[in-house]
């Protein structure tokens, strides 16, 4: 998009927000693995479902994250 987040401050913030995101979703890829494995050596059971949760509640949360930022960066410039 030709932005240079040395240039300006609307640049330098939509790389923070690009940041942000990619980290949220490392972590989520890297608990995806971990669910996985746990998965692939029969230890997920029904009664113990922490990990599945809270890999869930993670890829909502990122997800919603992702839409916001995505809003915030392409409603902004027309409201200034």
């Amino acid at each position: 998009a030709g932005l240079q987040p040395r240039a300006d401050a609307w640049s330098a913030t939509v790389a923070a927000l690009l940041g942000w995101q990619g980290f949220h979703v490392a972590v989520l890829f890297t608990m995806g693995l971990y669910v996985c494995a746990r998965a692939w050596n029969g230890r997920l059971r029904p009664d113990a479902r922490a990990s599945l949760d809270n890999t869930a509640l993670l890829w909502h949360y990122v997800s919603l994250q992702g839409l916001a930022a995505m809003g915030i960066v392409y409603l902004m410039p027309q409201l200034g």
